[in-house]
């Protein structure tokens, strides 16, 4: 499997999770190393069933919500399902607020994302 410096790949059954290694997901620089990273995950075939775990994240920029948006559509493309949870609360009412509940699937943390099927 390949290294990656801005997440953690785990497979879990049929789901990748996602992991974060940072608390803040803001900054261009690392913003794109994780968009370079995340697009390597999502190039696997196998890769169509993720879970993004949000839970050492406090802070997120709005550039990485159109990122997330593009992600969901690459993955329903490839008939798969895109989760995301551990949201800190603050993260989650960014969330809220952009009504990114409506296109994305979010759930409270991990144990919910994987029963989720």
């Amino acid at each position: 499997m390949a290294e990656y410096q801005q997440v953690e790949i785990e497979e879990s059954g049929a789901m990748t999770i996602v992991r974060f290694r940072q608390s803040r997901l803001s900054g261009i620089l690392e913003l794109e190393k994780l968009e370079q990273e995340l697009d390597q995950v999502l190039r696997g075939d196998h890769h169509t069933r993720l879970v993004l775990d949000f839970t050492p994240v406090q802070f997120i920029s709005s550039e990485l919500l159109g990122k997330l948006v593009a992600i969901n559509r690459q993955v329903k493309a490839r008939g798969g399902v895109l989760r995301l949870c551990g949201m800190p609360p603050r993260v989650l009412d960014v969330l809220l607020t952009c009504r990114m509940d409506t296109i994305l699937d979010i759930r409270k943390d991990l144990a919910e994302a994987l029963a989720a099927g």
